[in-house]
C-alpha cells in the first residue's frame, strides 16, 4: 500500500506484536439478581457499552456473548458500530436454547418456582425470547421451524443448553435426533453452534451432533474425561473454550494449601468471593442456596484441572474463555474484563507453551468466532487488530501483564495503567 504522507507513524522497535485477544464466553448482561435488572433497558445498554471498552482496554478485540438479553446487547452493539470511540467486535448469541432463564429449574436448579411477579415475567420474555424449556417437548421439524425464525433475531451464533444449568446432577434436555435437528438448521442458517453440556454424556452427544465449540467442557460435571471422547472431539475438530481461572494461579495455589492443610471440601464452582456473590444473587431471587444440589467436593476440582491438561494434552484446538458476567447497571465494573490474561498465563500453567497460549488467545478464538479469514494472525490482508508489548510474551507468557498499546482496526486505544 501508498502510505499518505500525512499518516501516523507509531514507532514499535524493541516492542513486541501479536494479533489482538479473542475471547469465547462472556457475558455483558447480568442475569441473577432481579436488582441487575432495574432500571430501563437503557441503562442495561450503557452497563454493556462500559463492559465492551473494559474488554478492548484489556486487549481483547472480538468477544462472543454467550448468554444474555439479546435485545439489549444487539442495541449496545449498534451503539458501539455508530460511535466514533473503537468498540471490540461483538458476536452474540442471546438465549441458551431449552433454558428458562433466570427463574426456571434448567436455570437455577432445585427451589426455583419461577418469576414471582409481571416484572420478572417481562425480563424471562426478553431473556428467552420463546427459546426456552418449552423446546425439549418439541419434535425435530418444530424444532427447525422455531430456530429459523429466531434466527431472524440478530444472533450471530447458536448455543444448546444439552443439558441444565446449576443443578446437580444435570439432566439431559434434548435427544440426538432434535440436537441434530438443531445443529443442521443453525448451519443452514450460516451461525456456528455452541454447547453448554455439563456431563460426559451430554458432551458426547454434542459432539455427535456436529457442534463447533463445547463451552467449559473440563468441568464435566465433576467426572473425568474418557480418552475416546477426547479423541473424537479432536478428531471432529471441535473448539474447546476452556477457563482456566480456578484451576490455575493464585485459586489453584490456594487449593494445593487447602490440601496441606487437611481440608476435604472446596468451592467447586469458583472462587469463595464469587460464590458467596452468586449465593447472595440467588438468595435474592427467592433460590435457598443450601437446598440446591452441589459438588464441593475435592475430587470435582482436581478433575476439573485434570480434563484441562487431558484437552491440552491431547491436542484438541483450545481457546481461552473467562465466563465473566457483568454486574449491576451504572455500578464499578469490578473484576469484569481483567481476567482474560491471567487466563492466557494459566494455558502454560495446563500445559501449553507460551506460543501455544498465545494461539489460543488469537488465532483459535478468530477460528471460534468463524473469522479467521480477517483476525487472530498478523498477515497482509487481515485487519490491523494489533497488540503490542513492553516484554516478550514468548519468553515468559506473564509478559501480556505489559501490554502498552491497543489498535482497534488500525485505530490506537489507550491502555489503562
Amino acid at each position: 500500500m501508498t502510505v499518505p504522507p500525512d499518516a501516523r507513524v507509531i514507532e514499535l522497535r524493541g516492542k513486541f506484536l501479536t494479533p489482538g485477544f479473542v475471547n469465547t464466553n462472556i457475558h455483558l448482561t447480568p442475569y441473577f439478581a432481579l436488582e441487575d435488572f432495574a432500571g430501563p433497558d437503557s441503562l442495561l445498554v450503557q452497563g454493556a457499552l462500559d463492559g465492551m471498552r473494559t474488554l478492548l482496554a484489556h486487549g481483547v478485540l472480538t468477544a462472543r456473548d454467550s448468554y444474555g438479553i439479546l435485545p439489549v446487547l444487539v442495541a449496545a452493539r449498534r451503539a458501539a458500530q455508530g460511535s466514533a470511540e473503537p468498540y471490540p467486535r461483538l458476536l452474540l448469541a442471546g438465549n441458551i436454547l431449552g433454558w428458562g432463564g433466570p427463574w426456571s429449574y434448567s436455570f437455577a436448579g432445585s427451589g426455583s418456582e419461577g418469576p414471582a411477579n409481571p416484572y420478572q415475567r417481562g425480563l424471562r420474555t426478553a431473556i428467552v425470547q420463546g427459546m426456552g424449556e418449552g423446546l425439549v417437548d418439541l419434535a425435530p421439524d418444530s424444532l427447525r421451524l422455531l430456530l429459523s425464525a429466531y434466527l431472524t433475531r440478530g444472533p450471530d451464533f447458536i448455543k444448546l443448553g444439552v443439558t441444565t444449568h446449576l443443578a446437580r446432577p444435570s439432566f439431559l434436555l434434548f435427544g440426538p435426533r432434535a440436537l441434530a435437528a438443531l445443529v443442521e438448521e443453525a448451519h443452514a442458517g450460516g451461525r456456528r453452534v455452541d454447547a453448554h453440556a455439563e456431563s460426559v454424556e451430554g458432551l458426547r452427544l454434542a459432539v455427535e451432533a456436529g457442534v463447533d465449540l463445547l463451552q467449559h467442557p473440563e468441568t464435566a460435571g465433576g467426572a473425568r474425561l474418557p480418552d475416546d471422547l477426547l479423541r473424537e472431539i479432536r478428531e471432529r475438530g471441535v473448539t474447546c473454550s476452556i477457563i482456566p481461572e480456578g484451576v490455575t494461579g493464585a485459586e489453584w495455589q490456594a487449593f494445593a494449601a487447602h490440601l496441606a492443610r487437611g481440608g476435604r471440601m472446596w468451592p467447586a464452582e469458583g472462587p469463595p468471593s464469587y460464590m458467596e456473590a452468586v449465593a447472595d444473587s440467588l438468595r435474592r431471587i427467592g433460590v435457598d442456596p443450601a437446598a440446591r444440589p452441589r459438588a464441593p467436593s475435592v475430587e470435582w476440582f482436581r478433575n476439573r484441572r485434570a480434563n484441562a491438561e487431558a484437552l491440552i494434552r491431547t491436542g484438541c484446538r483450545v481457546t481461552v474463555a473467562t465466563d465473566d458476567v457483568i454486574g449491576l447497571p451504572g455500578r464499578p465494573l469490578g473484576r469484569f474484563g481483567t481476567t482474560f490474561a491471567p487466563a492466557v498465563i494459566g494455558l502454560v500453567e495446563l500445559g501449553m507453551s507460551s506460543m501455544e497460549a498465545l494461539i489460543a488467545a488469537t488465532r483459535n478464538g478468530a477460528i471460534a468466532a468463524g473469522l479467521e479469514d480477517r483476525i487472530g494472525t498478523v498477515e497482509r490482508g487481515k485487519l490491523a487488530d494489533l497488540l503490542v508489548f513492553e516484554a516478550d510474551p514468548l519468553a515468559d507468557i506473564a509478559n501480556i501483564r505489559t501490554l502498552e498499546l491497543v489498535i482497534r482496526g488500525g485505530v490506537p486505544v489507550t491502555v489503562p495503567r
